[in-house]
Formats: structure tokens, C-alpha cells, sequence
């Protein structure tokens, strides 16, 4: 009773938020959280960080959303991801975040697209190549730009290996670099150019 209570309070205050001050809102919000109401998409996107664009990503980078809603988050998280990196982009339509998973060489960002009621439009892991391995190393480097694109530069090198696999051979190596360029459209939906 007294959660279904704030919930019909939260929604009139909603109704005539024109009227009503941000510090109203953001006390009723902070009411539910103590309560461990389930939070709705627009309550948690206000405890994440937008991120500032563009942006060149590190997989050493170790900025995340500090003070965002853990049950927002489990409810609305990449699955394999660990701690929100923040707001990436959004419009009158959809909101593209940011999640973070532990990789190989450090914190590898995760892409997920949401419309404004937090329904899943469309995800991207853009680290498709980066890592090691006998006779293989790739390193890839991500640039969130401002217009809604992603930009991965992937520079790799590959070694022939010996008749038993155990080793590189000497002078086998091939260095290969490519660029993808994927895009965020209007609808949230995400595609490779």
C-alpha cells in the first residue's frame, strides 16, 4: 500500500510537472530508491552521466557513472556488462547508452539503444578483433563521435606459425589495418557504413 501510495504520487506529479519544481521530483525519486521500488527508464537515465562528445575510448579508461541506480542498471544493463558508462546520445525517440565489461585488456564498452520507455531497440559490441594469441595481436581504437557514429580503427598483426603450432616463424609477419564506421540512425537502430 504505501509503495503503490508514492507510485500514484509519482505519476501526478509527473502529470503536472510543468508546474512543479525539479527538487519535488528528484525527492520522490529519491523516496523510491530507499523503498527499492523497481525504477522506470526515465528515473534511472537521470542517474547516469552524459558523456561528453566526441570522445576517443581507452580500454584503460576507467570513468563509469558514479552515482547511478544499481537496480536501474540490473533492469536495463548489456547483459555481460558490469558498471554504466553513461548517455551517449539521445533524441525525442531513443536513448543510446553505454555499459561496461571487463576484457581481455581492460574495460570494453558495450552499446545498447533504448526507446524513451526503455524497450531494447538494438546493441552493438563495436570491439570485434582486439586481443592475443600465439602468431595474433589486435588492437582496435573507438571514437564516439557527435553525429551518432562509431568509428573503430583495428590495426593487426599476424605471424605464420610452425609445423607444430608451438611457435611464430621469423619474418612471417603481416600487419593489417581497417576502419568500420557504424551509426546510430534516428529510430535507434544500428548499421555498419
Amino acid at each position: 500500500m504505501k509503495h503503490a501510495l508514492k507510485i500514484s504520487l509519482l505519476i501526478l506529479t509527473l502529470i503536472s510537472c510543468k508546474n512543479e519544481s525539479k527538487s519535488k521530483l528528484n525527492k520522490i525519486d529519491s523516496e523510491l530508491k530507499a523503498d527499492n521500488v523497481e525504477l522506470n527508464f526515465q528515473a534511472y537515465i537521470k542517474t547516469l552521466d552524459k558523456i561528453k562528445l566526441p570522445i576517443k575510448y581507452s580500454l584503460s579508461e576507467s570513468k563509469f557513472s558514479k552515482k547511478f541506480s544499481k537496480i536501474g542498471f540490473e533492469k536495463y544493463k548489456h547483459v555481460w556488462t558490469s558498471k554504466p558508462y553513461g548517455i551517449l546520445y539521445e533524441n525525442d525517440n531513443n536513448v543510446v547508452l553505454a555499459d561496461l565489461s571487463i576484457g581481455d585488456g581492460g574495460l570494453v564498452p558495450f552499446i545498447t539503444s533504448f526507446d524513451l520507455y526503455g524497450n531494447k531497440i538494438d546493441s552493438l559490441g563495436p570491439y570485434k578483433k582486439s586481443g592475443m594469441d600465439i602468431g595474433y595481436e589486435a588492437i582496435e581504437f573507438l571514437t564516439f563521435n557527435n553525429n551518432r557514429k562509431i568509428t573503430v580503427i583495428d590495426s593487426i598483426r599476424k605471424w605464420k606459425l610452425n609445423n607444430d603450432g608451438t611457435d611464430i616463424m621469423e619474418n612471417s609477419l603481416k600487419i593489417t589495418s581497417d576502419t568500420i564506421i557504424y551509426r546510430i540512425k534516428e529510430n535507434g537502430k544500428i548499421i555498419t557504413e
